[in-house]
């Protein structure tokens, strides 16, 4: 057999066992995926939400109002977390806490001060 009859034959061999590989990955993907088709019965959530496994309170003016010493104050013991930048007012803290046992997730966001505002922060718990 000459030289370039081997080298075609080979190079068709290859295609072949690609095509086969393909065909055999396709056809495995398609066995392993499952039904299509969903579960009898009404559609319904199967587990606890969020607030249920990990109870926060949003600091808001609804939740968290300040007072003359403070933008926003955290009276109650919990976990709390900020919805948006805190943006300090002349002669306030940010945030102040007062109750043991409170835990504050920024979520990434800032406490901007201003000229003549306090601390970020101030903690005047038991």
């Amino acid at each position: 057999m000459n030289v370039r009859r081997r080298h075609m034959r080979r190079h068709t061999m290859n295609g072949r066992w690609s095509m086969a590989a393909v065909v055999a990955a396709t056809t495995g993907a398609q066995a392993l995926a499952g039904p299509l088709n969903p579960p009898a019965g009404p559609i319904a959530p199967t587990h606890k939400t969020l607030t249920e496994v990990e109870p926060r309170i949003a600091v808001s003016a609804d939740n968290t109002p300040g007072d003359a010493d403070s933008v926003f104050k955290i009276t109650q013991s919990g976990s709390y977390y900020l919805l948006g930048d805190v943006v300090g007012e002349r002669l306030k803290f940010g945030i102040e806490i007062t109750a043991p046992n409170v835990t504050l997730d920024l979520n990434g966001f800032t406490l901007q001060g201003v000229v003549g505002s306090f601390s970020g922060v101030v903690v005047n718990a038991p």
